[in-house]
C-alpha cells in the first residue's frame, strides 16, 4: 500500500481499528467482514480483509476509488493497513443496506423504478474510471440516513481475485446482477421489465453497458409519465427508510455537534463524506476568522460544479490586501458563460470585518463565517429583493481535513447551512446544505439543496 499509509496495530485490542472502535459485525463474505464501528467523529462502516498476495492490486483499486466522485459509490474516508497484511477502508455509516430494507418486503414500484437509474450511475460512473464493481450485491448498497443509495467495496473483489479476467467481462457481470437484483425488488411495471428481465437473464443482445441501460430505462420511465432522477443528481428514496425498516442501530452524531448540525444531516446533508471534522475533547482550535480568504493577489481558484448546474468556474483574486484599514479580497469571474451566483462564484468582494467574512451579494452582505469558530457557535443574515426576503442561518460543526482534487487542507471548518425565503404571497423556497472553508483558499466545497435542485462545488486547482 506504500509507507505513506497509516499504520494500525492488528496485535493487542482485537475490537480496535486505528482510532476506530469495531462495534457489531455486519456480515462476513468473500472479500472479508464488515463491521459498525465508531470513529473520533461518529459512526462509520469498516470494511476489513487480508490483502494476501493482492496488495499493490487493491492499492491501486483504493487510489482510483479515492479520485472517484459519484452519489451512488461510497466515498472512501480512510485506509488503513497493518503489518499482518490486513486492510480497513472506511466508509460514512449505513443506515440500513437494501438487503436488510428487502426482507422486510418489496419496495414500492415509485422507489424501485427512481432506485433503477441511480445505482446503473453509480456503475456507470465506476466503469468510467477503469474498475468493476465484481461483487453486486444487495446487501453491499447502503442506504444513507437521509435514503440516498450507494455502492459499498467497488472493486476489491476484482482487485481481491488472482485469477482476475477480462475487464469488459467483469463490466457486463455488473450490469447483469444489477438488473436481476433490481427486478427481485418489486414488480417493476412492464415496460421496464421487458427492458431488465432480457439483462438480468443473459439474454443474447440484451443491453450490457451501465450507461446504456440507465439511459433506456429513464426515457421509458419517462414515457410511461413515471419519476426517475436525473443523472448525477443525489437521490433521497424515502421507500428505502420504510418506518418498519429494523436499524443495526440508532445512527447517533458526536455530541459536540449539537441539535442543528443533527437538523442539516437529517435534512439533506447527510450525503456528505463525513470525514475527520474533529477529534473531541481537545481537538486543536480553528484559525483566525482573517485566515479563511484567498492570500495573494493574482491567484486564481478553479471550481468543479455539479448538480443542477454543471459549469467549471475560475476565480481570479485581484486584489488581496488592506484597504481603508480593512483586509479585502476580490474575486473575478471574467468568464461570463460560466458564472454562478451562488456563493459568490459569480465574483465577490470578501473583508474582514467586526470579527466576520462579509461577502457581498445580491440583495445585501452575508457573514460566512462568525467568531468565534467554535462548534454550535450560529448567525443568521437577512437579504432583501424585490420578491420578498431570505434569510440564511449558519452554525459551526467544528474543524476539519478536507481532501478535494485541489489537495488536502488541514484546519479547515464545516458549516452548516439553511435558508429561507418570505414573499409576499407567504413562504417562499427553502433550502439547506453544507460548506467547508480552508485556511489560504476560502471556500473549498459545498453541498446545497433547494427543493428538486442541488450544487456540488469543489475546489479542483489553485494557480
Amino acid at each position: 500500500m506504500g509507507a505513506a499509509m497509516p499504520q494500525y496495530t492488528a496485535g493487542g485490542a482485537a475490537d480496535r481499528v486505528g482510532d476506530y472502535v469495531l462495534e457489531d459485525r455486519q456480515r462476513r463474505d468473500r472479500i472479508g467482514e464488515v463491521y459498525d464501528a465508531r470513529g473520533p467523529v461518529g459512526p462509520v462502516r469498516i470494511r476489513l480483509f487480508p490483502v494476501a498476495g493482492a496488495r499493490d492490486r487493491v492499492a491501486r483499486t483504493l487510489e482510483r476509488l479515492r479520485g472517484l466522485r459519484s452519489p451512488a459509490v461510497a466515498e472512501v474516508i480512510d485506509v488503513l493497513a497493518d503489518a499482518t497484511g490486513r486492510v480497513a477502508v472506511v466508509t460514512s455509516a449505513d443506515a440500513v443496506t437494501l438487503a436488510e430494507r428487502r426482507r422486510r418486503g418489496r419496495l414500492g414500484a415509485d422507489a424501485a423504478v427512481a432506485l433503477g437509474p441511480a445505482l446503473l450511475d453509480g456503475l456507470a460512473d465506476l466503469h468510467a474510471a477503469g474498475l468493476s464493481h465484481g461483487a453486486v450485491d444487495a446487501a453491499l448498497v447502503g442506504i444513507e440516513p437521509a435514503a440516498r443509495p450507494r455502492w459499498h467495496d467497488a472493486g476489491l473483489a476484482a482487485a481481491l481475485s488472482e485469477q482476475g479476467g477480462d475487464p469488459a467481462r467483469l463490466r457486463r457481470a455488473d450490469v447483469r446482477s444489477c438488473a436481476a437484483m433490481l427486478r427481485d425488488l418489486t414488480r417493476l411495471p412492464p415496460s421496464l421489465a421487458e427492458i431488465v428481465d432480457p439483462v438480468a437473464s443473459g439474454t443474447p443482445g440484451a443491453i450490457d453497458d451501465a450507461a446504456l441501460l440507465a439511459a433506456a430505462w429513464r426515457e421509458t420511465a419517462a414515457a410511461q409519465g413515471l419519476a426517475v432522477p436525473p443523472r448525477g443528481h443525489l437521490v433521497a428514496i424515502a421507500d428505502l427508510l420504510a418506518p418498519d425498516t429494523p436499524r443495526r442501530r440508532r445512527l447517533r452524531l458526536p455530541r459536540w455537534l449539537g441539535r442543528a448540525a443533527a437538523v442539516v444531516l437529517a435534512a439533506g446533508a447527510a450525503a456528505l463524506p463525513v470525514a475527520a471534522w474533529a477529534v473531541p475533547g481537545g481537538s486543536a482550535p480553528l484559525h483566525p476568522v482573517g485566515d479563511y480568504l484567498p492570500q495573494h493577489s493574482g491567484g486564481r481558484l478553479t471550481y468543479s460544479v455539479g448538480g443542477t448546474v454543471t459549469a467549471t468556474v475560475t476565480l481570479r483574486v485581484a486584489q488581496a490586501g488592506t484597504v481603508a484599514g480593512v483586509f479585502t479580497v476580490s474575486l473575478v469571474n471574467d468568464d461570463t458563460a460560466n458564472r454562478v451566483a451562488s456563493l459568490g462564484l459569480g465574483g465577490a468582494t470578501l473583508r474582514i470585518q467586526d470579527n466576520a467574512l462579509v461577502r457581498t451579494a445580491a440583495g445585501g452582505p452575508l457573514r460566512d463565517l462568525v467568531a468565534p469558530l467554535a462548534p454550535g457557535h450560529d448567525w443568521s443574515d437577512t437579504r432583501q429583493s424585490t420578491t420578498g426576503t431570505t434569510t440564511e442561518a449558519r452554525t459551526v460543526l467544528g474543524p476539519t481535513t478536507l481532501l478535494v482534487p485541489a489537495g488536502r487542507y488541514d484546519g479547515c471548518v464545516a458549516v452548516s447551512l439553511t435558508s429561507r425565503s418570505q414573499t409576499s404571497g407567504g413562504a417562499g423556497a427553502s433550502g439547506n446544505g453544507m460548506l467547508w472553508y480552508c485556511p489560504g483558499v476560502g471556500l473549498a466545497r459545498a453541498v446545497l439543496s433547494e427543493a428538486d435542485q442541488n450544487l456540488v462545488v469543489e475546489l479542483s486547482s489553485v494557480d
